[in-house]
C-alpha cells in the first residue's frame, strides 16, 4: 500500500490552510506603557518538521526493485517458495 501521495496532499492542503489562516488574522497590538507596539504573530517549528518534510518530498518507491522484479516475471524466472506464502498467511491470520 502506498501512503506517499495521501500523505503529500495532506502536508499540501496544511500549507494552504495555514497560509490563509495567517493572511486572515490582522495584526495584535500590544500595549506597553506609554506607547503602543504593534507585533507580528509569530511561529517557530522544531527541527523534527524539517525531517517530515524531508521525508514527505522523496518517494518511497524503489525503482531498481520494482524493475527487477518486472523483468524476472516477464521472462519466466519469479518464483514463490509455498512455505514462505503459507507461513505468512499463518502469520496474518494470527493477528
Amino acid at each position: 500500500m502506498n501512503f506517499g501521495n495521501r500523505i503529500g496532499d495532506l502536508q499540501q492542503s496544511s500549507a494552504v490552510q495555514a497560509t490563509e489562516t495567517a493572511n486572515a488574522r490582522p495584526k495584535a497590538a500590544v500595549s506597553s506603557g506609554a506607547s503602543n507596539v504593534k507585533q507580528d504573530d509569530e511561529t517557530t517549528l522544531s527541527p523534527a518538521s524539517g525531517l517530515v518534510a524531508q521525508a514527505l518530498s522523496q518517494s518511497d518507491v524503489r525503482a531498481d526493485k520494482i524493475a527487477a522484479l518486472q523483468r524476472s516475471i516477464n521472462d519466466g524466472s519469479y518464483s514463490v517458495s509455498s512455505s514462505v506464502v503459507a507461513d505468512k498467511l499463518m502469520e496474518s491470520m494470527g493477528e
